[in-house]
């Protein structure tokens, strides 16, 4: 799988899961049924070291996603999708790493405090995650 490498991350949230539908009918007051549909991964990024340059950093797509100049917003309805690949080493050596797909971040975080090193958390959602020992 190809990519780029853009940040040193200090911290990854994959939340995946369902909307739930539950059945009732009458005559009784006991679930009948239950069905999942409208699945969704939820993406939580806390970056700790990056290169924001505002032609070449990732997070710009965000806001313009044709031009990627940080300008705010592209005249278009286009949306930047991204792959997300966390990988973590337990303990043993082992490694689990969680691919997420399609993902998109509905907004840009830039906060900018005084004298301290910014760390923004990016929250998105993707359509897919898969999960394999690397």
């Amino acid at each position: 799988m190809g990519g780029t490498p853009v940040a040193y991350l200090k911290g990854v949230e994959i939340i995946s899961g369902s909307e739930i539908s539950k059945l009732y009918a009458g005559g009784t007051v006991k679930r009948l049924d239950v069905m999942r549909h409208s699945f969704y991964v939820k993406v939580k990024i806390k970056t700790a070291k990056f290169d924001p340059t505002v032609a070449t950093w990732w997070a710009f797509k965000i806001i313009s996603p044709t031009s990627h100049t940080g300008a705010s917003p592209d005249d278009t309805n286009l949306c930047e999708l991204f792959t997300v690949v966390a990988t973590n080493t337990g303990t043993a050596g082992t490694i689990c790493k969680a691919t997420v797909t399609n993902v998109f971040f509905q907004e840009l975080p830039m906060g900018m405090p005084e004298k301290d090193w910014w760390t923004p958390e990016f929250s998105g959602e993707g359509d897919w995650v898969t999960f394999a020992d690397s």
